[in-house]
């Protein structure tokens, strides 16, 4: 068996509170392993450093914030073979040299393959001509640099081998579309151990499950996107999906009309990125919720959303999903997600900026089979363990063989 008792988890985002929860930081220090977590920010994002809200960030015991290449490259150089670093980063030409650092050094590579959402049909075929023949291909709406950026990556992920790049070790997966070649975005192949585990959402779904339901309030809760703030547009150089001033007051006004008809008031739940400063005013003063998403789900009469990741709680816990979009989203990339997941799911997105008819008790509906089917497609298999998603993992560390890490 291995002897592998550090885990170091490589972040090129802000290292934040929620990312020490769902990383199983404690977790995995209980099962004795060692964690360090290496943010490298300022290494793949030193142009938009003055744009983020650093107030978000959070040191721990064994934090590391790099701020150029070779500090990383040197401390990789460092470590030995009871180490297995787990990336948090995309594989990219920028990134290629930590992936070769850590190939030459044999060192064990793990990723998460989480949180999977469906993959619009318009990415299904491989040829970028093809791709362009599609209605509502977004590639234009992408920037010039971001659509070269995605040639070349794509062709280094091919060709992995050629750069002296070895395939992951471990890829910690969720349901059985999230080993998908266009999800799955590092090198792999068969000797890359799949270890099945679920979404990080359904971590606090099973601990929800075994609580008493705690409020007979009657109430449906959006699941805040902070789709005109979102820093995401910053890391991943994609244009901003819609403006302040075109969103909130056609939001606000579904959400008054919703109230009305169903009568019953529509509360936030904020994501994690969102200004509380701010947020009030732009919600017309609705009630508005920080990191409790879960169970503001889980008791709600039912859910609004566009196209988050947190509706895996409605299908967990069996609530009717309303999908809506706006005149703006519809012209912006997310629209053919919010179009897929909606679709999987049997809903029609409502557009709220020309919805007229809203009837509350036979739109809020839910198909159970296309729950369950998306539930073991993008949440968790049905084999899966039923155990923390840390714990899952670092049982399959305690099993890696010494021969394979130098294969």
């Amino acid at each position: 068996m291995s002897e592998i008792n550090r885990i170091i988890f490589i972040k090129d985002t802000l290292f934040t509170k929620r990312d020490y929860d769902r990383f199983g930081v404690a977790l995995l220090q209980k099962n004795g392993f060692s964690v360090d977590i290496w943010e490298i920010t300022p290494v793949l994002h030193q142009e938009i450093l003055g744009r983020l809200d650093i107030s978000q960030r959070v040191t721990c015991e064994n934090f590391t914030l790099f701020s150029d290449i070779k500090s990383l490259k040197d401390a990789i150089n460092s470590l030995d073979r009871s180490t297995i670093v787990h990336l948090l980063i995309p594989f990219t030409y920028q990134t290629l040299p930590i992936f070769f650092a850590l190939s030459k050094k044999g060192i064990y590579t793990s990723t998460t393959s989480l949180g999977a959402v469906p993959v619009p049909k318009v990415y299904e075929t491989e040829h970028w001509v093809s791709r362009l023949l599609f209605k509502g291909k977004s590639i234009f709406r992408y920037s010039v640099k971001r659509n070269f950026s995605t040639v070349v990556n794509q062709f280094l992920l091919k060709n992995y081998r050629l750069f002296g790049l070895k395939p992951l070790t471990i890829c910690l997966a969720g349901g059985t579309k999230s080993t998908n070649p266009l999800l799955l975005q590092f090198p792999h192949d068969s000797s890359t151990k799949i270890v099945w585990g679920h979404s990080f959402d359904y971590d606090y779904y099973l601990i929800l499950r075994e609580e008493l339901v705690d409020s007979e309030e009657d109430y449906g809760v959006f699941i805040d996107q902070n789709l005109p703030f979102h820093p995401e547009h910053l890391y991943c150089d994609i244009i901003r999906v819609t403006s302040p001033e075109d969103y909130y007051p056609v939001i606000n006004s579904f959400f008054s009309r919703l109230e009305q008809e169903c009568k019953c008031p529509i509360i936030i739940a904020a994501h994690p990125t969102t200004n509380p400063e701010s947020a009030e005013l732009y919600f017309h003063g609705r009630k508005i919720v920080y990191g409790n998403t879960a169970r503001l789900i889980r008791n709600a009469r039912f859910v609004l959303t566009h196209d988050s990741t947190a509706l895996n709680f409605a299908l967990l816990f069996k609530k009717p999903l309303l999908f809506f979009t706006t005149n703006a989203l519809e012209q912006s990339i997310i629209q053919q997600d919010i179009d897929m997941i909606a679709g999987l799911l049997k809903k029609e997105p409502v557009n709220a900026n020309t919805a007229v008819d809203f009837h509350c008790f036979s739109d809020l509906y839910f198909n159970t089979a296309a729950y369950e089917q998306y539930i073991s497609d993008y949440i968790k298999t049905k084999n899966s363990p039923d155990a923390p998603l840390w714990q899952i993992y670092a049982d399959a560390v305690r099993q890696l063989d010494d021969p394979a890490r130098v294969k």
